[in-house]
């Protein structure tokens, strides 16, 4: 079973908006067959994030609630891998990125995305 640290840990890392200090600094996605891999895996993160915090908001324990989208949890680790399977220089990186109209941006931690995926066995 999970820690609970685990558990806040993913929660963290899968937050759109996850930041953390790199030397290389982010690396802005700028093309636009990138930044539709990278809008997969942020709505990948988005979808199983919400799903965790609201069972969390109704009482649920955090390792429980994550273990309960297991399935969600493994469709985004393959994600994770098919991407850097692509863009191998996205390992290790927050990858930055905007929409078109250059109005909302987003990042990804993908070193604290690597770290996260639970094990709920």
């Amino acid at each position: 079973m999970m820690t609970r640290i685990a558990s806040v840990a993913l929660l963290l890392a899968l937050s759109a908006g996850a930041h953390a200090q790199q030397p290389q600094g982010p690396l802005r996605l700028t093309a636009p067959a990138e930044v539709e891999d990278a809008k997969a895996l942020n709505a990948g993160i988005d979808g199983i994030s919400g799903k965790v915090t609201a069972c969390v908001e109704r009482g649920g324990e955090p390792d429980g609630c994550m273990c309960r989208e297991a399935a969600a949890i493994a469709a985004l680790k393959r994600g994770y891998e098919a991407a850097l399977a692509k863009h191998p220089a996205w390992r290790g990186r927050i990858l930055h990125f905007s929409n078109a109209e250059n109005t909302r941006s987003w990042n990804i931690n993908m070193p604290g995305l690597e770290r996260a995926f639970p094990d709920c066995r």
